[in-house]
């Protein structure tokens, strides 16, 4: 073994060493404001964890601190497994995974990446192809298609660096792929009547009585998303320059090769896949709700739509008579167990954060309160947006949400404040929650993406919330006052 190797194997067991004194070691210590002797327990857990995601790697500090929770008394090892993996969003994730790997399985992610770049505005143009890829992720979540649609662009992403030459670590791939994300997660917030909205808007009018009109949320965050996705453009152009030489290159050889390509069918099948998935999800929004039609497709959802889907792939036979799909090899291929474990392992830790027998989120509420009231109402929410911002990196966006909207926006109008505003700059700022694994579960696709590093991850995440935040209070704010 060279003498590198030892001293960097030598490092990761100083670092388990002090991931096991953190994760065991803070619990003994005396508790403080409104935290209980659990709720240190709990919170070593939780600090140590995030020690190990930034030092160890992700699957195996995840499955050990659910095992360290079970022993601090708040739950027992077998309901934290349980818990975690009995989020809904595990399956969703899994069946998305499997579905994007038949996908890809068809090579309709290759056809559809030759396509673009083949188009006589994208070539020679890498700036008018991110902005086509930008975009159209928004569209596709616009239409409802979830997870899928971020596979699915990914994977052209990822086509597209491949063709042009580009290794693990390239910097046009380490700006795309968590920006891609990035705009899902906000574009899940356009149409008030979308699951994402509806969980935030419904904690808002718990905590306000307020109602807010449709039509000026749909105004505010569609211009905020559409902004969002310029300034990244520019902010890639002149601020980090990326170098895509190679993909302007790319057009170019491939805008007279590709451009009358035609499907074959494999490739059809898998366009026929996609476009069925979209209209799936896209019919029950669309047709109305009296309709038995309507009301039969409503049953399906995300899950039901891609069982179907996937099963049909599934039963589909080669002409030599074998299956089509391998699930065995389209799964071991295809699902990210990075990301499965680190989402399983945060949700019984996000729980364990905000139960009220742990006394945690008392206590930074009780911290937090008293230097908030002093202020005027725009010092307030930009304070608030910028706190709850960075507060956020540590603790999952949805607890933040949870415990602090119904306390903070109706504070905010009593103070004379525009409580509309309040929220949706928060809202915003909880959206931006991807500088740590345990910021939310969407930090965790982007930490565990096979193309990205964890600094990557970090820097891009934080990349993200400067952004969000300076459009948040430059833009955002003035555009809320003038539309509530």
């Amino acid at each position: 073994m060279s003498s590198a190797a030892a001293s960097k194997n030598k490092m990761y067991y100083i670092h388990i060493v002090i991931y096991l004194v953190i994760l065991f070691g803070i619990g003994f210590i005396p508790p403080f404001g409104a935290i209980t002797e659990m709720g240190m327990k709990v919170l070593g857990v939780f600090i140590g964890t995030i020690y190990g995601w930034l030092t160890l790697g992700l699957v195996w500090p995840s499955i050990f601190a659910m095992v360290a929770l079970g022993l601090t008394d708040y739950i027992g090892i077998q309901q934290a497994f349980c818990d975690g993996f009995g989020y809904m969003n595990i399956p969703i994730l899994i069946m998305s995974f499997v579905f994007a790997a038949i996908a890809d399985q068809t090579h309709i992610t290759e056809y559809l990446a030759n396509w673009l770049t083949s188009r006589k505005i994208i070539v020679g143009r890498p700036y008018a192809l991110m902005a086509v890829l930008f975009f159209g992720m928004e569209v596709l979540n616009l239409l409802g298609t979830g997870f899928v649609g971020v596979f699915i662009i990914w994977g052209l992403i990822v086509s597209l660096a491949e063709a042009a030459g580009y290794q693990k670590g390239n910097a046009f791939v380490n700006f795309m792929i968590p920006s891609a994300l990035v705009i899902f997660v906000i574009s899940g917030f356009v149409f008030p009547f979308k699951t994402s909205s509806l969980i935030m808007l419904g904690i808002f009018t718990k905590g306000t009585n307020l109602v807010f009109p449709d039509l000026q949320y749909l105004v505010w965050e569609f211009v905020i998303v559409n902004l969002y996705i310029v300034i990244l453009l520019l902010v890639a152009k002149f601020i980090l320059r990326l170098d895509v030489s190679a993909l302007a290159q790319l057009t170019n050889d491939l805008g007279t090769e590709h451009r009358n390509d035609k499907m074959n069918s494999e490739q059809a099948f898998g366009l026929t896949m996609l476009v069925a998935y979209i209209v799936m999800m896209l019919l029950p929004m669309l047709l109305p709700k009296t309709w038995a039609f309507t009301q039969f497709l409503s049953k399906f959802g995300i899950l039901g739509s891609l069982g179907i889907l996937i099963s049909i792939a599934m039963a589909k036979r080669t002409p030599e008579g074998k299956p089509y799909v391998d699930f065995g090899k389209v799964a071991a291929k295809g699902i990210s167990w990075d990301v499965i474990w680190l989402i399983v392992a945060t949700t019984p830790l996000a729980a364990a954060f905000q139960a009220e027998e742990c006394g945690i989120m008392t206590t930074l509420m009780g911290f937090l309160t008293p230097i908030l009231t002093n202020m005027s109402p725009a010092i307030f929410i930009i304070a608030c947006t910028i706190i709850l911002g960075i507060t956020t990196q540590i603790v999952h966006n949805l607890i933040l949400g949870i415990v602090f909207i119904p306390v903070l926006c109706p504070l905010c109008a009593t103070m004379g404040g525009n409580p509309y505003a309040c929220f949706l700059a928060i809202n915003m700022a909880l959206m931006m929650a991807f500088i740590t694994p345990a910021a939310s579960m969407n930090a965790g696709l982007i930490f565990g993406h096979p193309w990205l590093n964890a600094k990557t991850a970090y820097m891009q995440g934080t990349l993200h919330l400067i952004i969000g935040l300076a459009i948040t209070l430059i833009v955002g704010l003035p555009l809320a006052n003038i539309l509530f």
